[in-house]
């Protein structure tokens, strides 16, 4: 049986890889270590739902069998372009309770983790109560609920 390709010691290529079968991979290297840090932190492992998309997975409607992203997503990544985002599950964990945490961590004035403090998009999703959106965008915080 083949061994899965490691992006780090808990995340694995595929799990990160296109959904459509395209097979696009370029992961920014802070994401993984933000959710290497947030994994540590919870003491549980990180179920990564959604990572890299090509734009067109992204942009294709769910009821296509797409992601149905925002045009300019985080999640969109090619050759020269990483992806810097997933949207993730933590067991035991809602998703406005990680959520809050990470506006918490963004107040803090005391240089908790910069991997932690590399978080600067987080989104919710009304549907899917456990589920959660972080983002490694440069720029400020920003949240969002769908």
């Amino acid at each position: 049986m083949a061994s899965k390709k490691m992006l780090s010691e808990h995340f694995s290529e595929d799990e990160f890889r296109c959904k459509c079968g395209c097979g696009t991979l370029n992961v920014h290297p802070q994401l993984i270590a933000t959710l290497e840090q947030l994994r540590a932190l919870y003491g549980v492992p990180i179920k990564v739902t959604s990572g890299c998309r090509c734009r067109k997975h992204n942009n294709k409607p769910v009821k296509d069998g797409g992601a149905g992203g925002a045009p300019d997503s985080q999640h969109i990544a090619d050759k020269t372009r990483p992806c810097r985002a997933a949207d993730i599950k933590i067991r035991g964990c809602g998703a406005r309770d990680i959520a809050d945490r990470i506006r918490d961590w963004q107040s803090w004035d005391n240089r908790l983790n910069e991997n932690l403090e590399a978080i600067k998009g987080v989104g919710l999703y009304k549907k899917y109560p456990n589920l959660i959106h972080v983002d490694v965008r440069e720029g400020k915080f920003t949240e969002w609920t769908h």
